[in-house]
C-alpha cells in the first residue's frame, strides 16, 4: 500500500503454495544424548569412549555419536577413581558436556550369587528383565524382578566380600507394560542401604519412564546391602538389572 493506505491492486498476485517438512519426531526429543554421571571398567580394559554416552534408544540409529573426547587424568591400568570432563557431538552436530566418574575396579561379582533373605508384603525372582529406554527395550540375562504392590526388601549379606561399590539398572519390567489396562498406573520408589545406611534413592517410576543405571559406593567393611521398594501403585513391577558388586 501507498502512504495513504491503499493498496495497489494491479501487484496483488495470488500467494504462492507453501511447501512443508515432515520432521521426524524422534529427533525433536530433548537431549538426545547427555553424558554418564558414573561408568564400571575392568583395569587394564580399554575404554571405548561412546560408552561414556547415553543415546536416547529410539534415535541411536539416526544421530548416532560420531566424536567424543576427554579432558583429566585417566589411569586404566590401576584400581581408583577418576573424574574427567567428557564432551561428546552426534552426526548432527548437537554437543553434550558434563562430568563422568570412572571407576576402574580389579574384579565383580554379581549380586544374585547371594541369597536374598526377603521383607515385605510380595514376592521377588532372579530372571532375566526388560527395561525401557527412549521407547526401546533393553534387556538384562541377569536380573531382580519385584513384583511389589506395597513394600519389599531383599537384604543381601555380603560381609567380608571387600566389596568397594554396587551398581544396577532399576526401572519398570515389561511384563508390566505388557499389562496395558493396569500397567499404566505403575508407580514405585527404590531405595538402596548399607547396613541400615541410605545410599541411593529415586521417586515416582513410572510405566514408560527410561530405566536409570546408578553407581554407589559401599562404606568399608558393609555387611548387608538391602535393596527396598515401596510407595508402589498399580503393580509397581521394578526389575534390577545387572546388579553387580564390585572390588
Amino acid at each position: 500500500m501507498d502512504n495513504m493506505g491503499r493498496y495497489d491492486y494491479a501487484n496483488y498476485g495470488k500467494m504462492p503454495t507453501l511447501s512443508y517438512l515432515r520432521y521426524d519426531k524422534e529427533l525433536m526429543k530433548y537431549p538426545l544424548m547427555d553424558i554418564r554421571k558414573g561408568y564400571m571398567m575392568a583395569a587394564g580394559e580399554e575404554l571405548d569412549l561412546k560408552k561414556l554416552v547415553n543415546v536416547v534408544g529410539a534415535v541411536a540409529d539416526k544421530a548416532p555419536v560420531v566424536s567424543v573426547t576427554y579432558s583429566g587424568n585417566l589411569d586404566t591400568d590401576r584400581a581408583g577413581t577418576y573424574k574427567i570432563r567428557v564432551t561428546a557431538i552426534n552426526s548432527l552436530g548437537n554437543v553434550a558436556t558434563g562430568d563422568c566418574e570412572v571407576y576402574v575396579y580389579t574384579s565383580t561379582q554379581k549380586l544374585t550369587s547371594y541369597s536374598a533373605t526377603q521383607s515385605g508384603n510380595s514376592n521377588y525372582a532372579y530372571r532375566a528383565v526388560s527395561l525401557c529406554y527412549g521407547g526401546t527395550e533393553q534387556e538384562f540375562a541377569d536380573g531382580i524382578y519385584t513384583k511389589a504392590n506395597g513394600t519389599i526388601s531383599h537384604d543381601f549379606n555380603i560381609a567380608g566380600g571387600g566389596y568397594t561399590r554396587f551398581s544396577a539398572n532399576v526401572g519398570v519390567d515389561k511384563v508390566i507394560r505388557d499389562n496395558k489396562p493396569w500397567g499404566v498406573y505403575a508407580n514405585a520408589t527404590v531405595r538402596v542401604y548399607a547396613d541400615g545406611v541410605l545410599l541411593y534413592g529415586l521417586k515416582g517410576i513410572g510405566w514408560n519412564n527410561d530405566f536409570t543405571n546408578f553407581v554407589v559406593t559401599l562404606p568399608e567393611g558393609t555387611k548387608t546391602l538391602r535393596l527396598e521398594v515401596s510407595d508402589t501403585s498399580g503393580q509397581g513391577g521394578i526389575g534390577w538389572g545387572d546388579c553387580t558388586l564390585y572390588k
